[in-house]
């Protein structure tokens, strides 16, 4: 007579403790893909806010150059256009000041994600 091998309760324990291993290492890869993608979309808007952040350097120079140039030239005309241009540029400080508070805020979530990239990376 042939003897049958039964899985016995160990070898059930064993399989389902690699089963779970295996999921959760598939999860915490998904995890850090999407973490890796978000750090790629975070260094794409840093990259945008640095380029917000020259062209506002540029708005500060115009109106410094505005406000000199009133202070030079005389005329009704003259200071009637520059009030138009001080206006402009005043929104543009405006955009920049707001754009120095989401830079701000970017280079926060970009450092949390890489810290969090890493601590996974870690655990895996």
């Amino acid at each position: 007579m042939k003897s049958q091998k039964y899985p016995t309760r160990r070898s059930y324990k064993t399989r389902a403790k690699q089963y779970l291993v295996k999921r959760h290492t598939i999860l915490v890869q998904r995890f850090i893909n999407k973490l890796q993608a978000e750090v790629r979309r975070l260094q794409d808007s840093l990259e945008d806010s640095i380029v917000w952040s020259l062209q506002n350097q540029f708005s500060k120079d115009v109106r410094s150059t505005i406000k000199s140039v009133r202070k030079s030239q005389v005329g009704v005309t003259v200071m009637a256009q520059e009030d138009k241009l001080t206006k402009v540029l005043e929104s543009l400080v405006n955009g920049s000041e707001t754009l120095k508070w989401g830079y701000a805020e970017l280079q926060c979530l970009l450092t949390e994600s890489c810290e969090d990239l890493h601590a996974l990376q870690e655990e895996v």
